[in-house]
């Protein structure tokens, strides 16, 4: 079959044998969780999103065959407007993720998870059971594969050891309070590495 011909959608073939290399990379990257490498790799927001230049750095980080070039090729297969989307990607993963942050934004994440709205709370840290069971208890129903994958997208620490409250203010529906709680993160982190330079 010559490589122009159609595969997926309108997708080349190459094309769409790009998205399943770059699919696999993620998913390694992500410990498991394609929906992990996403957000920590390409659109740490969730705007859903990502430039040429976004895909490109990131098919280099990931070490993609054919790097820039194929990271290219794909986007320009796949995307519409000038950005690639998550659904461009990957349609399962962008409809558990938007069926999880739909869900999570009807029910007040911070609080549900961490009994508390504040987004610098210490200490609590959920694990995946734990985030499962009050997911499930609260009304978001998932395979346990979905649900590590969400737990991924939640947990995109370098270390993955766990949610605290700080992860899941990319769920905050408002942007004021959103970008309220990130300024009151940015000024405890920055007191916190003075700290350490002081010692």
């Amino acid at each position: 079959m010559p490589e122009s011909c159609v595969a997926e959608g309108t997708l080349t073939l190459k094309a769409s044998n790009i998205r399943t290399q770059l699919r696999k990379l993620l998913h390694e990257r992500g410990n498991g969780s394609l929906l992990r490498a996403w957000r920590s790799e390409l659109d740490s927001d969730f705007s859903q999103c990502v430039s040429l230049e976004d895909l490109q750095k990131c098919a280099n980080n990931l070490g993609l065959p054919g790097g820039e070039a194929a990271a290219k090729l794909f986007f320009e297969s796949a995307s519409s407007g000038g950005v690639l989307t998550l659904l461009d990607l990957d349609k399962k993963a962008a409809v558990l993720a938007t069926r999880f942050k739909r869900w999570a934004t009807g029910i007040q994440p911070r609080q549900v998870f961490f009994e508390s709205d504040d987004v610098l709370m210490r200490g609590k840290v959920l694990s995946l059971p734990d985030f499962a069971d009050i997911c499930r208890r609260n009304g978001f129903e998932a395979s346990d594969v979905e649900m590590a994958d969400v737990f991924g997208f939640c947990d995109i620490s370098e270390s993955m050891d766990g949610i605290r409250a700080h992860d899941l203010l990319f769920l905050e529906p408002d942007p004021v309070v959103r970008e309220q709680e990130e300024q009151r993160l940015k000024i405890l982190r920055m007191g916190q590495r003075e700290q350490k330079q002081e010692l």
